[in-house]
């Protein structure tokens, strides 16, 4: 049986960021996703991307000539109103996490990696510590949830994908930090 290693103070401080973090993220998706389905209902089509959703949602309210009645008009206005302090509340967790990549000695020798950057070097340092509580790296990346599943009988062992085990931000931040370095090595 593999045990947790137990987390330093420092260490929940930053995993705690990360994961208010990430709530703030999803609100923001789920804010943004919601404004795109409301506006294709009105036959209002915006391009990807918050901005492209920005632009449209002004260009709609102000439009006098559109479908869209009084009360729509008032409710993607509160939403635009609500957005705004989101991103600010993620500006701000960005700075304190990238204060905290620089506080601490192991973030910034884990961001020296190519493909590690600020929030992967923190979310991994709140993950693993120092790393002396695995004796290998397969053990780390088994822990984070970064090894394929096995399914094993008979002698015969199959190999599938990594799965939805182990910690998904952080994971998600790895492989697109690995995406990332391999996009940037010459003569790919």
């Amino acid at each position: 049986m593999r045990f947790v290693p137990t987390k330093a103070i420092e260490q929940q401080d930053i995993q705690s960021l990360h994961r208010i973090r990430d709530r703030c993220i999803k609100q923001r998706t789920q804010l943004t996703n919601q404004m795109h389905g409301l506006l294709q209902e009105y036959g209002i089509i915006c391009g990807r991307g918050q901005k492209s959703l920005t632009q449209a949602v002004w260009r709609a309210v102000e439009d006098a000539e559109n479908e869209l009645t009084m009360l729509m008009r008032q409710l993607l206005t509160e939403q635009m109103e609500e957005l705004e302090p989101l991103n600010n509340r993620l500006l701000d967790l960005d700075q304190q996490v990238e204060q905290v990549s620089r506080a601490f000695a192991p973030c910034r020798q884990l961001m020296a990696i190519e493909g590690i950057g600020i929030v992967s070097a923190t979310q991994l340092y709140s993950a693993l510590g120092d790393g002396r509580a695995f004796q290998n790296g397969r053990q780390a990346s088994a822990y984070i949830g970064l090894t394929p599943k096995q399914y094993s009988s008979g002698g015969s062992a199959t190999m599938r994908g990594i799965g939805r085990t182990g910690q998904l931000s952080l994971k998600c931040a790895l492989i697109r930090g690995g995406h990332a370095a391999i996009h940037s090595c010459p003569g790919r």
